[in-house]
């Protein structure tokens, strides 16, 4: 009976720790070193140091004039020196300042992006590679349990009460077991890997989230889900692209307004001037209308034009997060329901091998119909892990896809 308890033991699941908080761990340490994240948030950095220089007045121009030059002489005494600055027409330097504000908002928005995308695809690879190692858990419990099983036949043989073909059957499924367990091992060093690139080429000290504990597998309301849909990254990427063409239409118009050009010019022997030292201002202004209609007209249809395909751009990614919501909610309560069915077949399989391990302790039984019996259970176990798994994932992608960065789908915004 020492033997029977063992193989129990084996079939008994573990309990762990609350899923989403070694992998929001995980997330925040590759957001702060993948490389593509960190190249946004770079280019964030610049266009906010460069912010400073934006709206501000085009170099001033300084020239120096020789006039006694001739072809036999040349003298230095009559000479002049202007400064001229071109000052940019109406609304022209505020329109800039906007355009650099609006520039780095936009970029913000495309970094937030960037975290989101990053953390569905290692969500990705983490429940994947958390499945791999799950399996091989359950591979070397199916394998303790063989062997009691074994220790089992091996009494039975010596009682007469089961012949050499039963060992031989139990030692071919150690083997096949076995070779189950390094092959889930070479696809769970694969998908490290994986992590690892997502990671910045570092992996963390990777501490795995039990699928269990802590955590009821609930499906999210669709309406609560579709209120966070305006905070979606992707979409707020969209909508800023619809306020930098809105900018650029605005700018096509300002570039009617035309620019003034100041010019100071001094000479201090200025001889119109009986040799006196003399001063002129002179006032100028550029003459946009002239070049309306072959330059500033097509400026602004172009405009209009970018403006109306990113709002159309805008609309599509709407559409499209609107979309993907409802496949991963039906996904969501698909891999529920499976996860519910392989649970109660978990449970029916368990009580079928108890009933087959004791007919075949008792003489009764048959080996294949127990050897069934204990696959189905680790089978069972097996599907339903990947069922909660696949619900995790999800659900975790689900999240990040709506701009919630806590992979629990309970409506914190992601920080920016």
């Amino acid at each position: 009976m020492k033997r029977f308890a063992f193989i129990l033991f084996a079939l008994m699941p573990a309990a762990g720790a609350y899923p989403a908080d070694r992998f929001m761990d995980l997330w925040n340490y590759a957001r702060e070193h993948n490389q593509e994240v960190l190249a946004e948030k770079l280019e964030l950095q610049a266009l906010l140091k460069g912010q400073a220089a934006a709206g501000t007045l085009p170099d001033p121009e300084l020239e120096f004039e020789v006039m006694s030059i001739t072809e036999k002489s040349a003298s230095l005494k009559d000479y002049s020196v202007a400064v001229s600055q071109m000052v940019p027409g109406r609304g022209k330097i505020s329109l800039e300042k906007k355009r650099a504000a609006l520039t780095a908002e936009a970029q913000a928005e495309k970094v937030a992006l960037a975290e989101s995308r990053l953390g569905a695809e290692l969500s990705s690879a983490y429940w994947k590679y958390r499945v791999l190692i799950k399996y091989a858990e359950i591979n070397e419990e199916k394998l303790s349990a063989m062997k009691g099983i074994r220790d089992t036949a091996l009494a039975l043989v010596s009682s007469n009460k089961a012949g050499l073909a039963d060992l031989l059957r139990i030692e071919e499924g150690i083997t096949r077991t076995g070779a189950e367990r390094t092959s889930l091992t070479a696809e769970s060093e694969i998908e490290k890997e994986r992590l690892k690139v997502l990671c910045g080429g570092v992996l963390p000290d990777l501490a795995l989230d039990d699928e269990r504990a802590g955590i009821e597998p609930e499906v999210p309301e669709r309406s609560s889900v579709l209120e966070r849909l305006e905070s979606a990254p992707a979409l707020a990427v969209a909508m800023k692209e619809i306020e930098m063409a809105r900018l650029e239409e605005e700018a096509s118009l300002k570039a009617k307004n035309p620019d003034l050009l100041l010019k100071g010019r001094y000479r201090p022997n200025d001889s119109q001037m009986g040799g006196d030292g003399s001063f002129s201002l002179m006032v100028g202004f550029t003459l946009p209308f002239l070049r309306a209609r072959s330059k500033y007209d097509p400026l602004m249809e172009s405009a209009k034009f970018g403006r109306l395909k990113s709002e159309e751009v805008a609309k599509y990614e709407r559409i499209k997060l609107a979309g993907e919501i409802d496949s991963l909610l039906k996904e969501l309560v698909r891999e529920k329901e499976l996860m519910n069915s392989y649970e109660r077949l978990g449970t029916q399989a368990e009580a079928a091998f108890k009933s087959s391990l004791s007919d075949y302790v008792s003489g009764r039984g048959d080996l294949t119909a127990l050897l069934d019996t204990l696959d189905s259970v680790f089978e069972a176990r097996e599907l339903a892990f990947s069922a909660r798994s696949s619900f995790m994932e999800k659900k975790t992608r689900l999240a990040f896809l709506t701009g919630i960065d806590d992979g629990s789908g309970n409506g914190s915004e992601q920080k920016r």
